[in-house]
């Protein structure tokens, strides 16, 4: 003969499983709750710092500089036409020079990227207020440069000069040099195009310390191959199309590095955005203005 089951024993050990589950799911919701609030903590945290960094490299390395809005607006500079520079390498065009395939500097050459925009030559203005962003940390300078820089995108993107960016990587800088200059100047420059653009800055890329670019001939330049390498964020831009934002352009192998990286990342195209470009000396006050 069978045993009955007992009924008040079942019930009672599904009661316990019931609240064996429930418990579980409490504690689930508690450490939920415990990790989020550790999340934003630590993210009050980094906001904290980051301000007292900013506060603190302003107190030690921000200089008395004029307001850039003001001087933009005394100096009557604005950006030179759009035309007046090469679509693919970003050097002046001489008058009525063809730039269909690109300018007789860079028509047939391999490039990574695939177009250039810039603001005008490294010629004064530019050639003063650009180098002093990075050199006497001019944040307002900065930002007006890089607003303008994205408005210039945007009007590349109307005259078919470029394609149209779905996130903005400025070229790095070690995080010794930010400190040392007090300022990371193409961040500053990159945050604010992409905010004239409304799309997002990625960190994509990361530096090493590497002997410092200015007053390197192109030899030197080369020299310092490998300081650029993909950081994780990099992952998130496969397939798209990226805007790489450098102060100014010289010799070109500092953008067509950070390019390669990006490229090898699986970036599909590149546009680089510069604030100004040098001319090599054959080209240095062509113009057709």
């Amino acid at each position: 003969m069978g045993v009955v089951p007992n009924r008040a024993g079942t019930e009672q050990v599904h009661a316990r499983q019931v609240g064996q589950d429930d418990a579980r799911r409490s504690r689930r919701v508690a450490e939920q709750l415990v990790r989020a609030a550790r999340a934003r903590r630590s993210e009050r945290r980094r906001a904290r710092d980051a301000l007292r960094l900013s506060g603190l490299e302003e107190s030690l390395f921000g200089s008395a500089m004029p307001d850039a809005a003001s001087l933009v607006l005394a100096s009557g500079w604005s950006p030179e036409a759009i035309e007046a520079s090469c679509p693919r390498c970003g050097v002046t065009l001489a008058p009525f020079e063809s730039s269909a395939r690109g300018c007789g500097s860079c028509r047939g050459r391999p490039q990574v990227h695939r177009s250039t925009i810039r603001l005008g030559p490294y010629a004064p203005p530019l050639s003063q207020w650009a180098p002093a962003v990075k050199s006497r940390a001019w944040r307002t300078m900065g930002a007006a440069l890089g607003a303008r820089l994205g408005a210039r995108v945007i009007e590349g993107i109307a005259a078919g000069r470029c394609e149209a960016p779905e996130a903005v990587v400025p070229v790095p800088l070690h995080w010794l040099r930010r400190l040392f200059r007090g300022i990371d100047h193409t961040r500053l420059l990159a945050e604010e195009a992409s905010r004239t653009l409304r799309v997002p800055c990625t960190a994509a890329l990361r530096a090493r310390l590497s002997p410092r670019q200015a007053g390197s001939g192109g030899s030197g330049r080369r020299g310092n191959d490998g300081r650029f390498t993909a950081a994780r964020a990099a992952g998130e831009l496969a397939g798209r199309h990226v805007l790489l934002v450098d102060d100014v352009l010289t010799t070109g192998t500092t953008v067509t590095e950070a390019a390669r990286v990006l490229r090898d990342a699986g970036v599909a195209s590149i546009t680089v955005a510069v604030c100004a470009v040098s001319d090599p000396p054959s080209r240095r006050g062509l113009g057709t203005s």
